[in-house]
């Protein structure tokens, strides 16, 4: 029998999972994240300068030096104080390269999910690993800029946001507010 055949009911008890108020994708958009033991960071996607980054962070795609790159590729700057001030509160092995460090999932606060994971030299940013564009996309698309499009400052404060909050709600999730 196959499982669209219309006595599958009949034969197949679906069981409904408990509703989970964090990460139920089916209720509205979560605005926060509140309760006791929720520990969350803000880290911001401008530079120490205060500005944006050439080839860093949120326009990591785009290279002065002609690297062919996809344009959307970003990561979120992982800085080194944020490791230090809420050691474990991203999943990192330590081996200072980035590689091997464990992939964790993210819901943002508009109902998308992510596989994020730290990566680079340090562990210095935070990006998708199967396609670093796949973020750049996103936060384009929630700040209206063109894909593709140079992110400048001026862009993410007209957004009304220049950071991003991210909640731990255990080892392997975490909850993103990228809100206004």
């Amino acid at each position: 029998m196959c499982c669209n055949h219309n006595e599958i009911e009949d034969k197949v008890k679906i069981l409904k999972r408990p509703d989970h108020p964090i990460l139920d994708t089916d209720k509205p958009p979560l605005l926060s994240v509140q309760g006791a033991g929720v520990e969350s960071v803000t880290l911001s996607l401008l530079t120490d300068k205060g500005d944006v980054g050439f080839g860093s962070g949120i326009n990591w795609g785009h290279r002065m030096d002609g690297t062919p790159r996809n344009t959307n590729q970003m990561y979120i700057s992982l800085p080194a104080k944020i490791k230090r001030d809420h050691p474990g509160f991203f999943p990192i092995i330590g081996n200072r390269t980035g590689k091997g460090n464990p992939n964790f999932s993210v819901l943002t606060d508009d109902g998308v999910n992510f596989i994020l994971r730290v990566q680079q030299e340090n562990d210095k940013g935070i990006t998708t690993p199967l396609d670093n564009s796949r973020i750049g996309e996103y936060f384009r698309s929630r700040i209206g800029v063109a894909n593709g499009a140079f992110v400048t400052k001026k862009d993410l404060e007209n957004y009304g946001r220049t950071n991003v909050t991210f909640y731990k709600l255990d080892d392997e999730q975490y909850f993103m507010d990228f809100s206004i």
